[in-house]
């Protein structure tokens, strides 16, 4: 019984210090680079690895006490780690799915409709209004037509020349 109360007491601490201390700054400054992207939560994070170790704790330490044997008492504490594993899991799924990206990328930008907002010459360059990832920007914009466009006009996005975005009407 010793070891699944210790487990589940040492996953509670684990969790509750996570809580408290996970997003500090004390200062401390590193830079490492690299790039791994991936669409949902981490299956061995810190909220879950402790939500599995508060399950297995917890339920072998109640089944020690009604005098399971100790296998019973791992197989029954592993079942239940894994299940709260996995709702920590599902919680996290839930939680990343919600989560709002307001990044304005080139991808974003184009195809995406405007107004041109300061006049575009011939063969100048003009400044147009979006609406991208949830808000109002401005662009630099280029028109490869023969005539300029004026304020008002309604454009689209069709390519993109090192921040100047090329632009057809509608």
């Amino acid at each position: 019984m010793p070891l699944f109360l210790v487990t589940g007491i040492f996953g509670l601490l684990f969790f509750v210090g996570s809580l408290l201390l996970g997003d500090h700054d004390v200062g401390h400054d590193h830079d490492f680079d690299g790039d791994h992207d991936h669409e949902g939560p981490n299956i061995f994070s810190v909220f879950n690895v402790a939500w599995f170790l508060i399950g297995f704790g917890g339920m072998g330490a109640i089944m020690r006490a009604n005098s399971i044997s100790m296998p019973g008492s791992t197989i029954s504490g592993l079942l239940t780690g894994v299940v709260c594993w996995g709702f920590a899991f599902f919680v996290m799924h839930m939680l990343k799915k919600q989560q709002g990206d307001s990044t304005v990328t080139t991808a974003r930008l184009m195809q995406a409709t405007g107004v041109v907002v300061l006049q575009i010459p011939v063969n100048g360059i003009g400044k147009i209004q979006c609406s991208v990832a949830g808000g109002s920007q401005e662009f630099l914009a280029r028109y490869a037509g023969v005539t300029s466009l004026p304020e008002g006009s309604r454009v689209r996005i069709v390519g993109d020349n090192g921040g100047v975005y090329t632009v057809e009407t509608l």
